[in-house]
């Protein structure tokens, strides 16, 4: 009963706070290399704080739209950082602050990886995110409604259109380009 009475009064998280995972990612040792700097702004200023992950974007749990690829950005603290995203070398400009283009994770692992390390300073951070629901591949049908030169009453015609292929045959920008 003792024992009972002590798990219940053990400290807890917060309630409904999903498991925190922390990725096992090799630690980066080597930073990526910068893009040329703008000789129009001024220099970055550099910060060598210890190494803590801050992700402004996404947000833990968001929704990414995008099929393809995303940004994830935010700050290391530390400008010396040498940093990766799901195994991606990502730069890490002398403020701390770092921006990766990367591909969207899968369905199967939704979720950025990142390791940010100086030296034996090493920071490692999962961020969980949702994929968007994929799009209908069903194509739409427009209905048009003409009138033939010859004919006094409006005809319709329904035209498929396959998100996937090509314009129609004789489609142009300018006019319909369906005939009938």
């Amino acid at each position: 009963m003792v024992f009972a009475a002590f798990v219940a009064c053990a400290p807890r998280g917060p309630a409904g706070a999903p498991p925190n995972p922390v990725t096992t990612l090799p630690v980066p040792t080597a930073p990526a290399p910068l893009p040329a700097a703008n000789p129009g702004l001024p220099a970055v200023p550099h910060v060598a704080q210890p190494v803590a992950i801050k992700v402004v974007y996404p947000t833990p749990g968001a929704v990414i739209p995008s099929k393809d690829s995303n940004f994830i950005f935010g700050s290391v603290g530390n400008g010396d950082a040498a940093m990766t995203i799901n195994g991606v070398p990502t730069p890490v400009w002398p403020n701390g602050a770092f921006m990766g283009w990367l591909p969207v994770p899968t369905a199967d692992h939704p979720q950025y990886d990142i390791v940010a390390a100086v030296g034996s300073d090493v920071a490692r951070a999962t961020l969980p995110i949702k994929l968007a629901a994929p799009a209908s591949t069903a194509g739409d049908t427009v209905q048009l409604f003409t009138k033939a030169p010859s004919e006094a009453s409006s005809r319709q015609v329904a035209v498929y259109v396959d998100p996937h292929e090509a314009a129609p045959m004789g489609a142009s920008s300018s006019g319909s380009g369906v005939s009938t």
